[in-house]
Formats: structure tokens, sequence, C-alpha cells
């Protein structure tokens, strides 16, 4: 499946527009593909980045409510210096 299916199918579901009406300026950051080749299983997740909270919103396939993340997402002082 490709990525912007993945992302079509999350957007078509009550709880991404739900999420969306509540976080608006949020857009998609992250796509994740975990295998785990001992079970035999696979996971995918897409993140939002909430900038109003600097967070990130993690849904998991198949698509839910997404887990917002407590981690506060900042910019390193190096980092911040090569800017």
């Amino acid at each position: 499946m490709k990525l912007k299916d993945l992302i079509q199918e999350l957007e078509e579901t009550k709880y991404h527009q739900f999420f969306k009406e509540k976080n608006p300026d949020t857009f998609f950051a992250a796509a994740f593909l975990i295998l785990d080749l001992e079970n035999k299983t696979e996971q995918i997740q897409l993140d939002y980045y909430l900038p109003s909270e600097n967070k990130i919103a993690a849904f998991t396939h198949p698509f839910t409510h997404p887990k917002i993340h407590d981690n506060i997402i900042s910019v390193s002082k190096k980092a911040q210096q090569n800017q």
C-alpha cells in the first residue's frame, strides 16, 4: 500500500476528522512501518505535528484515536546555532 493511500484512509476516518477539527494547524510529519519478522507482524504508524503544542500525535493502523505524545519537541542549542 502506498503512503498517500494510507493518509487518505486515515483522513476519511471519524477519528482523524474530529482530531483535525480540534487541531486545525496540524500537518503530516512522518510514517513508520515496523516489521516483526519473528512473529510475522507489522505495524503502521502515521504521525502528525501539532505546532500549537509542539507535540506529535500518532495514529496506528487500523486507525482509531491518536496517541498524543507527552514529549515536547525542541531544537537543540547546537541546531539553533547552525540556523
